[in-house]
C-alpha cells in the first residue's frame, strides 16, 4: 500500500502590520504606521515598505468618513501606476484593504495582492469606500499590492496584513491515486485542466492531514468512489483562464461512500457529488461534518489575475442523483461568504436526491453566512442558504441551523415531498457590511411548488425563528404550498447588523458548549 507522509511544515514567527496611507502632515491612528507615498526603504519603525516610485497623497477630512483612517489615501495611479511592497517572511497572509475617497462616488477600484484580487468593485454615492480581504502566499520576501485591469483612480486608504498559521508549505506535484490506502501530503496543480489529486480506484481511499491547492479541481474522483477526506486544507488558485471558475474542493461522479470531515476550504467551488452507486445502506452514504469553508466562488477568472462579474452556479455542498440514502448527514459545518470575494448559488443544495422515511437525509447544526451575486449590487440572483429540496428531492430534514444574510432566501423547499425544516434561526438585515441595500434580497423562508409538481406533498416547517428584511419591510416567510406551517416566530423589533453579528457569537458559544471543533483538528 502506497503511503505518502506529509512534508514537515516550517513554523515561522507571526508577522502583522497595519499601514495607513496618508500625507506627512497627518497623524495616523494608534496601532498603525504611516505610508506617505515614498519609495521602498527601511522606515525606522520596524518595517521596510514603500512604492516602486513616489506617489501623491490626499486627505478628504470629510464628515462622511467613518473614522480618520478613511480620510487619507495614496494615489496608486496618478502619473502612471506604481506598486507597493512590504518586506515579510515567506508564508501565507491575510490581506485586508480599504480603498476610496469621500469626495468621489464613481471610481472603479481594482487592487491585487500577490496577483490575487482583494478589491474589484465600483464606488457609488451610498458606498464611497470598498473593502476586501484575500489570502495570499509570499515566496520572494515581499508582499506586493498593485493596480489591476479596469481600475480608475485607485486610492488606497489602509491595509492590514497578518500572517496565518499556514507557513512555507512545500508542495509536491499532482498525484493520481490508483490503489486503496491512506494518503498524506501537500499537492499542488497550476494547470486548471489537471486536478491536484485524482482518485482512480474503487478501493477505499483516505486522504488525511494534507494541504492541497489547485488552479483546477483540488480532488477529483469518478467510478465507484469510496473516499474519506479528513483534516485537510484546500485552497483554490485563480485558474487564469477566462470563463473558468475556481476548482471544486471535491468533485465526484459515481460514488458509493463519501466522508468529508474537519477540512478547511478557501476560495473553492465547494463539494459536488453526482450519481450515487451504493447499496443504500448506512455504510454506503455521505457525511459532510465539521468543515470550515470561506468564500465559495463561482466567479469566472478574467484571465489576468482577477475575476469577472460573470459566474457559474456552485455550492458549498450539492448532491445530485443520490436516491434512497440511509444515514446521510450534513452537520456542524461553518460556511462564510464575503461580498465581492465569492459567488455561491445555494450554500447547501439537495437536488434530485433523497433520504428514506426511516432515515431522512439530515442537515443540522450548520452556520451559514452570506450568499451574493458576483456583483452584490445586482438584483439578478437566485441563490441563498439551504435548499432542502430541488428537482424532486424527498425525505430531507433541516434543523438547528443558523442561516444569516443569504440574500434571495434563507431556507427553502421548492420541490418534492416529505421534507421539513424546524428549529432554525434565519436572520438578515438586507444590507451589505457597508450599509448598502442587497438588491437581490427576498424572503427568509419559503415552501412553494415552484414547478407545479403533482407529487409535491407533505412539505412543512415549524418552530423556526425568522427576521428577514426586504427593502424597508419585513418578509420573514412565504409558504403558499406548505402542508403545515406552525409555531414559527418572527424576531420582535428591528433586525439590525448587531443582531446579525450576534449570531456568529451564538455559534461560537454553541461549539464550545458541545465541544465541537470545526475545521482541521490535528
Amino acid at each position: 500500500m502506497l503511503h505518502l507522509e506529509p512534508l514537515e511544515n516550517r513554523v515561522l514567527l507571526s508577522f502583522a502590520a497595519q499601514i495607513n496611507f496618508a500625507p506627512v502632515s497627518v497623524t495616523v491612528p494608534d496601532g498603525y504606521v504611516a505610508d506617505n507615498g515614498r519609495v521602498f526603504a527601511d522606515r525606522g519603525n520596524g518595517f521596510d515598505y514603500g512604492w516602486s516610485r513616489s506617489r501623491s497623497t490626499g486627505s478628504s477630512r470629510s464628515a462622511r468618513s467613518p473614522d480618520v483612517r478613511y480620510d487619507t489615501y495614496v494615489k496608486m495611479q496618478k502619473k502612471g501606476s506604481a506598486v507597493w511592497e512590504i518586506q515579510v517572511p515567506d508564508g501565507v497572509y491575510s490581506v485586508d484593504i480599504v480603498a476610496g475617497d469621500a469626495r468621489s462616488a464613481s471610481r472603479n477600484y481594482h487592487i491585487q495582492a500577490e496577483g490575487t484580487d482583494v478589491i474589484n468593485a465600483r464606488a457609488s454615492s451610498n458606498q464611497r469606500w470598498i473593502e476586501g480581504t484575500a489570502q495570499v502566499t509570499v515566496t520572494d520576501g515581499r508582499l506586493t499590492l498593485a493596480t489591476a485591469k479596469g481600475a480608475s483612480s485607485n486610492n488606497v486608504c489602509f491595509v492590514a496584513i497578518t500572517q496565518t498559521s499556514e507557513a512555507a508549505i512545500q508542495y509536491q506535484a499532482p498525484i493520481t491515486i490508483t490503489r486503496g490506502g491512506t494518503y498524506s501530503g501537500n499537492w499542488e496543480s497550476n494547470d486548471p485542466k489537471t486536478p491536484a489529486v485524482t482518485v482512480a480506484t474503487t478501493d477505499p481511499v483516505t486522504i488525511v492531514n494534507s494541504n492541497i491547492r489547485s488552479a483546477g479541481e483540488l480532488i477529483s474522483a469518478s467510478g465507484h468512489v469510496d473516499l474519506t477526506v479528513r483534516n485537510t486544507t484546500g485552497r483554490a488558485l485563480n485558474p487564469e483562464v477566462s470563463s473558468k471558475h475556481a476548482g471544486r474542493f471535491l468533485d465526484v461522479d459515481g460514488w458509493t461512500q463519501v466522508t468529508v470531515e474537519n477540512c478547511e476550504m478557501d476560495g473553492t467551488s465547494g463539494i459536488y457529488l453526482n450519481n450515487y452507486r451504493g447499496d443504500h445502506s448506512a455504510g454506503q452514504s455521505v457525511s459532510i461534518l465539521r468543515n470550515s469553508a470561506h468564500n465559495i466562488d463561482g466567479r469566472y477568472s478574467d484571465g489576468n489575475g482577477g475575476y469577472s462579474r460573470r459566474s457559474d452556479d456552485v455550492q458549498f455542498f450539492q448532491i445530485d442523483g443520490g436516491h434512497d440514502l440511509s444515514g446521510a448527514e450534513i452537520a456542524w459545518n461553518q460556511v462564510i461568504n464575503d461580498p465581492r470575494q465569492s459567488r455561491v448559488e445555494d450554500n447547501i443544495s439537495i437536488y434530485n436526491s433523497s433520504g428514506t422515511a426511516s432515515s431522512p437525509l439530515l442537515i443540522h447544526d450548520n452556520y451559514i453566512q452570506g450568499a451574493y451575486p458576483a456583483d452584490p449590487g445586482s438584483s439578478n440572483y437566485s441563490g441563498g442558504g439551504i435548499m432542502l429540496s430541488d428537482n424532486g428531492s424527498a425525505w430531507v430534514n433541516a434543523f438547528n441551523n443558523q442561516v444569516i444574510a443569504t440574500s434571495n432566501y434563507g431556507v427553502a423547499i421548492s420541490s418534492g415531498h416529505d421534507n421539513t425544516f424546524y428549529g432554525n434561526t434565519i436572520i438578515s438585515t438586507g444590507r451589505l457590511p457597508d450599509g448598502s441595500a442587497v438588491r437581490s434580497q427576498n424572503v427568509g423562508a419559503y415552501i412553494w411548488n415552484q414547478n407545479h409538481e403533482k407529487s409535491f406533498a407533505n412539505n412543512s416547517g415549524h418552530g423556526n425563528i425568522i427576521g428577514w428584511v426586504k427593502g424597508n419591510k419585513r418578509n420573514d416567510f412565504w409558504t403558499p404550498d406548505a402542508s403545515e406551517w406552525i409555531n414559527n416566530a418572527s424576531v420582535p423589533g428591528a433586525v439590525t447588523s448587531d443582531l446579525e453579528a450576534q449570531q456568529f457569537q451564538n455559534w461560537q458559544a454553541k461549539l464550545r458548549d458541545k465541544a465541537v471543533t470545526v475545521g482541521p483538528s490535528n
